[in-house]
């Protein structure tokens, strides 16, 4: 283990579990599913010797085995890219503390400036590794896997912190990437339940609600099509408006070329002059 790397997986996971990283009972997913176990790792920022700490062990772990097509992984990687949003603080450790170059991909494109839907400089045909807190379908790996490739950038491999077991490494798999994990769920329940922090009834749920919600091995329905996806003017945000309102506020902002917009609970112009002005009349 690197000497970056001073805590055993066990841990690790221990220390997560202790900030509330990791959490038991019922929560609701994005997807509506309710789950006995849910993961919070947007709290690591805030601990920053443990955030250094699962970065290194991240990059320990996407050196495990050969990235495809490269013997030389190590040096062949040319960038890294972490997933929006919960992954960047962990790219960028390994960034500065690997000397290796950072990519940043954008969720949406701005419609102004130089609308980069990727951020960084590299080059057409450079390796980029794919870094992600968790992994449950794949889907958000694929995304900014697409991203990357519609620039040119190639990904063969991403490693992730937590793999949930639930088919996304599978899809992975089958849409040409290769997941390295730190730990996966089987695991983290296991250290849990060893050290006493959880009981062996609570493991055992958790194990038939993964069992239960496998994900579909078919990584073409979670790709998403980057010519498929158009960003929409202010003025044809405007027309396709259905809402009065909406279409107002949406054709003013096309007119003026901006988004900055101020709210005032005010009937006339002399009152939005008071609110804006409020030493003038002084």
């Amino acid at each position: 283990m690197s000497s970056k790397a001073k805590i055993s997986l066990e841990a690790l996971i221990l220390q997560l579990f202790e900030i509330e990283a990791v959490k038991f009972g019922s929560f609701t997913l994005k997807s509506g599913i309710e789950s006995p176990v849910y993961f919070d790792l947007r709290l690591i920022v805030s601990y920053p010797h443990l955030m250094k700490q699962v970065s290194e062990h991240l990059w320990l772990a996407s050196q495990d085995g050969e990235m495809h097509g490269s013997p030389g992984h190590i040096t062949s990687i040319s960038s890294v890219c972490g997933v929006p949003y919960t992954a960047l603080p962990f790219a960028t450790c390994i960034s500065t503390d690997h000397n290796i170059p950072m990519l940043i991909r954008r969720k949406e494109a701005k419609d102004y400036g130089t609308k980069k839907m990727v951020e960084g400089n590299f080059k057409e045909g450079e390796l980029c590794l794919v870094i992600e807190d968790v992994v449950t379908s794949g889907s958000s790996v694929l995304e900014t896997v697409q991203t990357l490739s519609s620039v040119g950038v190639h990904v063969t491999d991403a490693v992730v912190l937590l793999d949930r077991e639930q088919g996304g490494k599978k899809r992975l798999k089958e849409a040409g990437i290769n997941l390295h994990s730190v730990c996966t769920m089987s695991k983290l329940l296991e250290i849990l339940e060893t050290a006493a922090k959880i009981s062996h009834h609570v493991a055992q749920s958790v194990k038939t609600f993964i069992a239960a919600n496998i994900f579909s091995s078919e990584p073409c329905n979670v790709r998403i099509s980057l010519s498929d996806k158009k960003v929409l003017s202010y003025l044809e945000r405007a027309q396709s408006s259905s809402h009065s309102l909406t279409k107002r506020l949406f054709q003013i902002m096309a007119d003026k070329k901006t988004n900055l917009a101020l709210s005032a609970d005010v009937t006339t112009s002399k009152e939005v002059f008071e609110v804006l002005f409020p030493k003038v009349l002084c």
